[in-house]
């Protein structure tokens, strides 16, 4: 199969396109060069080959959730939207946030404060009580414990590959309500590019290919709570690297916007955020 490469670098301000300024100019499309193979897939039937379409997809999708500024409160707020997306569509996630930011509920002392609406925008989203309960114990935690300062320095010094899995390992078995796949989805969208959100769509993808595991071979309703993330997110990792040249956080942003049919909510993404 031929590859391309495609590098994502410093997602805190800017995307890049790796390649010369010449090529940098170009449109997407031009700059991948995909052949028609397609991956082979098993199970649920699904195309997991990805088009240049659905690369563009993917960066208007980061335009909308990822912090452009990282900073404690925009990686407070990015742990809250983490958390509410357990179990829930992507637009009633996305309107149920909206109504937090539009009450001004954006921070621990906001949340501890207006326990009462927070309770009452979270009623129409699959498991409130749990996600109520645990913003709750969240917030608290977030004002007491010195992980989420360290979480900040980590995210700003764009550190390595194991770096950034000892922390997203730390966060996600220390902070209340989020484990290792939404503290994944919380690092990722302030600029980790080596962390996976292990979601239902990346557990049908790896059922797909007919990932097999240390302990014997994976179902894709198997849990991932038992020892596995790690092992699953590194044969996830694997395809992503050898297969496109993409960091595993954009990977799992590609095929979760396609098993999704992801389209912008409001509009399209500027190219010029992308593109240099």
């Amino acid at each position: 199969m031929s590859f391309f490469v495609y590098k994502c670098y410093g997602w805190r301000t800017d995307i890049f396109l790796n390649g010369s300024s010449a090529e940098r100019g170009m449109g997407l499309g031009e700059l991948f060069d995909l052949k028609d193979e397609k991956i082979p897939v098993k199970k649920s039937g699904k195309d997991w080959s990805l088009s240049p379409r659905d690369i563009g997809l993917t960066m208007g999708y980061l335009s909308f959730e990822y912090a452009h500024n990282v900073t404690k409160e925009s990686l407070f707020e990015r742990a809250i939207w983490a958390i509410l997306s357990p179990m829930v569509l992507y637009k009633t996630q996305r309107r149920v946030n909206k109504a937090l930011v539009m009450r001004g509920l954006t921070t621990p002392e906001a949340f501890l404060a207006h326990p009462k609406e927070l309770e009452k925008e979270l009623q129409s989203m699959n498991q409130h009580d749990q996600k109520y309960n645990y913003i709750m114990k969240f917030s608290k935690w977030w004002l007491e414990s010195s992980i989420p300062d360290f979480m900040l320095a980590c995210c700003k010094k764009n550190p390595g590959k194991e770096e950034e899995i000892a922390a997203r390992d730390l966060f996600g078995e220390h902070a209340p309500g989020l484990a290792y796949k939404c503290a994944s989805l919380m690092m990722a969208s302030a600029g980790a590019r080596h962390v996976v959100t292990i979601d239902r769509h990346i557990l049908q993808y790896l059922h797909d290919h007919d990932v097999k595991l240390a302990g014997g071979k994976f179902g894709a309703s198997n849990s991932v709570r038992f020892g596995k993330y790690q092992e699953l997110e590194k044969i996830f990792s694997q395809h992503g690297e050898e297969r496109y040249g993409l960091y595993p956080a954009l990977y799992q942003a590609a095929i979760w916007c396609k098993a999704t049919d992801w389209k912008p909510p409001v509009q399209r993404a500027q190219k010029s955020l992308f593109v240099h």
